[in-house]
Formats: C-alpha cells, sequence, structure tokens
C-alpha cells in the first residue's frame, strides 16, 4: 500500500487497481479511504481487467 500512497501523491489521476489472491483488510480499507480506487481478485482475464478499470472511471467522474 505505500506504492500505492506515493503514487497516489505523485500522479493523483492514475487509476490504481490491486490485483489479490484474497482481499485483506489492508486492501478493503485502503479502497474505502481512497488510497486504491479498486481491487480484483486472480486469477483475472483481460476483460475484467478492462471492465474494472472503465468502472473506477466512471465512479471518478461522479465525484
Amino acid at each position: 500500500m505505500e506504492l500505492c500512497m506515493s503514487i497516489q501523491g505523485k500522479y493523483p489521476a492514475l487509476t490504481r487497481i490491486v490485483m489479490t489472491s484474497s482481499p485483506t483488510r489492508e486492501i478493503v480499507d485502503a479502497r474505502r479511504h481512497g488510497v486504491i480506487d479498486g481491487y480484483i481478485l486472480k486469477p483475472v482475464s483481460a476483460a475484467t481487467l478492462l471492465e474494472e478499470i472503465r468502472a473506477c472511471r466512471r465512479s471518478e467522474k461522479q465525484k
């Protein structure tokens, strides 16, 4: 999450999505606090990754 916080500070417009085998409390809290824009569970297909990116960007536009 430190990397995501660093990226957030330097590149705030960048969409930050974490791929994980199981969502930890740290990941859920990071999502809730805006450190990351979303997370997806492994294994992940290219289509799922693209959909998550689009969903995060739509959510960002609504803010």
